[in-house]
């Protein structure tokens, strides 16, 4: 029962994300057009799952209310090119807020904030902004708080995996140009490592150790 609340409050709160980005609707027009109508229930099904994962409990909030920032954060990403401040800020509240309510593992989630973004600094710093954008760093930094290092390691790794397969297919079939946009490919490595990371360097531990 409370999966389905979960879905319904996150198409909710999608359906108003959704408004707010297109605007006042015209006299006589529809309230939400097909892609506000699919990103209400991306939200709500996004709000499922971490439900499910994690239930009723203030983590599981935490986690409907980072999948929501993702989701945002990939489509103005795709969209636009850009990840807003607003995303990245939003991120890294969720995840000091998520550090407050669990201090077992502060230092797990300290070295998250740094893991990843620390080295795309640099590298942002060095190719002045030409391989990788501002705001994806700033986005990793606060996923990395919220998740802790080894996952959002673990995320990163996904989503370039994940960027070049999709991106070279689209390049080669459907004429893409060379530069794609990152934000979709990380929100979508650090949702997969929200819900099952753990699990998946577990079953990859195991092939070394059993």
């Amino acid at each position: 029962m409370y999966i389905l609340l979960a879905f319904l409050l996150g198409s909710v709160a999608g359906g108003g994300y959704a408004a707010l980005r297109r605007g006042p609707a015209s006299p006589g027009g529809k309230a939400l057009s097909l892609p506000a109508l699919l990103t209400a229930a991306a939200n709500g099904a996004l709000w499922a799952l971490c439900c499910l994962r994690f239930g009723v409990t203030p983590d599981g909030a935490l986690c409907c209310a980072l999948s929501s920032v993702l989701l945002a954060a990939a489509l103005i990403d795709a969209r636009t090119g850009e990840i807003p401040p607003l995303c990245s800020l939003a991120a890294l509240v969720l995840g000091a807020l998520r550090l407050v309510l669990d201090l077992s593992l502060w230092q797990t989630r300290l070295l998250g904030l740094v893991a990843v973004a620390g080295p795309l600094l640099l590298l942002l710093l060095l190719t002045k902004g030409r391989a990788i954008g501002g705001g994806d760093v700033k986005l990793l930094a606060g996923c990395g708080l919220f998740l802790g290092w080894k996952l959002i390691i673990l995320a990163f790794l996904l989503a370039c995996i994940l960027g070049s397969v999709i991106h070279l297919v689209r390049m080669r079939f459907f004429g893409a140009e060379r530069t794609l946009a990152l934000g979709p490919y990380l929100a979508a490595g650090v949702f997969v490592c929200l819900l099952w990371g753990q699990s998946l360097l577990d079953a990859y531990l195991r092939l070394f150790w059993r």
